[in-house]
């Protein structure tokens, strides 16, 4: 018996095989078949790759064996001995990780809140004042997995590990695309090593200061796309100050918005915070914070929303396995030509932004970039072109009582359901 050679097939080459492709349309248009296109992140990118195209170079994820990913809750700032009991709960819930606000607290406060968590069988992150609430806390807390956030700005950084948190999820909740998410953190790295080398802080300690945060919301590839590029730049911005860092592990949380959910038609929330939990496993988020999707409502959060949240990230990772595969998308023609893409416009945002001598004229860059691409996502949805069940398609014709607070929803915050 002849077993199957597969040499001897002819091979070949790209320019054939994209003949055979735009052939096989059958009269329909390549945009939107074969090319990709996204208005609302400028991207335009082909779906379809050959092997002589296939980069080679690319960084595959940060892992080889696993996936995992921190479940991450953040509590309401209410009183001490509520926010225990909810944290206690949330950890006997499934979370692995906490978000905590001590901004406004002592540390007899923060004592009361942990009561009774094992604190180094967790990730801890934690929002405190200035720098000498964070000294306090570091004395009190000894463990390697915490992470702190301070409001500072860039002259009074310090550089303790695991200090300097850097967040485009604001810009995000605006209405940012990814590029301009993306521009914003490695244009702040770049701003943080500077500033650090002046100080003559040793470029390993600034690195170990550092970790991030991005929002994920509606896109599921592009999403997926982002945590990816992101990394893959981030890691081209520091190992300019210091080889030694090249391909060294970055720590990314991934936060889910609430620019595309709705309070009148609730349960489609749950299905889009599955697919955005879902984006962000796969792009490798090491944390990944899913809040209630009626946190900023007039009724408040319910327990309900709060236990869907959590469950989210269960069933990904104990019955879908998630967890198990690194860099699952990693190959994929469509989703490598969708980051290049992404990494293209990113970047170029990023020498921009590098080029101002000003502050002033950063921000007032990133602003104009923030309010186009809002324009344009609220124009999409508001015209039909992008479809959001509940909000823009099929409205349920009963109303419930429950709506947007204005006095919790930061007011820059994009809520699509308020624009249509």
């Amino acid at each position: 018996m002849t077993l199957f050679k597969l040499n001897n097939f002819e091979e070949i080459d790209f320019n054939t095989w994209e003949e055979k492709l735009k052939k096989d349309l059958r009269g329909l248009p390549e945009e939107g078949n074969l090319i990709k296109t996204n208005d609302f992140e400028n991207l335009n990118f082909k779906s379809y790759s050959h092997s002589s195209q296939v980069n080679d170079s690319i960084i595959r994820g940060r892992r080889n064996k696993t996936n995992d990913w921190g479940i991450e809750f953040s509590s309401e700032n209410i009183d001490p001995k509520s926010n225990n009991k909810k944290l206690l709960t949330a950890l006997n819930s499934g979370a692995t990780a906490l978000r905590i606000d001590v901004s406004g607290k002592t540390l007899v406060d923060l004592k009361e809140i942990l009561k009774d968590v094992v604190v180094d069988a967790i990730t801890l992150f934690i929002y405190v004042k200035n720098q000498e609430q964070l000294k306090e806390i570091s004395k009190y807390l000894n463990s390697k997995n915490i992470f702190f956030a301070i409001s500072s700005n860039i002259e009074e950084l310090q550089f303790s590990s695991k200090s300097n948190f850097l967040s485009s999820y604001d810009y995000f909740a605006q209405g940012a695309n990814s590029a301009t998410e993306i521009a914003f953190l490695l244009f702040k790295i770049q701003q943080i090593f500077e500033h650090g080398i002046e100080k003559n802080v040793s470029k390993d300690v600034i690195f170990n200061s550092l970790h991030f945060e991005l929002g994920i919301s509606d896109n599921y590839f592009i999403q997926i796309a982002k945590n990816r590029v992101f990394r893959q730049l981030a890691n081209l911005v520091i190992s300019q100050y210091n080889q030694d860092l090249t391909n060294k592990d970055i720590f990314i949380r991934s936060r889910v918005g609430f620019i595309n959910k709705s309070l009148q038609d609730p349960h489609t929330n749950l299905l889009r915070q599955t697919t955005e939990v879902m984006s962000a496993a796969i792009s490798g988020a090491d944390a990944i914070l899913c809040e209630p999707f009626d946190k900023f409502s007039l009724n408040g959060r319910s327990d309900f929303s709060e236990r869907m949240a959590l469950n989210i990230s269960l069933i990904l990772k104990h019955e879908s396995y998630l967890d198990k595969v690194s860099d699952s998308t990693g190959g994929a023609y469509s989703v490598e030509n969708l980051c290049d893409a992404l990494a293209d416009n990113a970047w170029s945002l990023f020498l921009e932004l590098s080029s101002f001598e000003l502050e002033k004229e950063v921000n007032d860059k990133l602003n104009h970039e923030i309010e186009i691409s809002k324009l344009k996502k609220i124009e999409n949805f508001k015209s039909g072109k992008n479809i959001l069940i509940g909000i823009n398609k099929y409205q349920l014709k009963e109303k419930n009582d429950n709506s947007w607070d204005k006095k919790r929803l930061p007011e820059s915050y994009l809520i699509l359901e308020n624009e249509i």
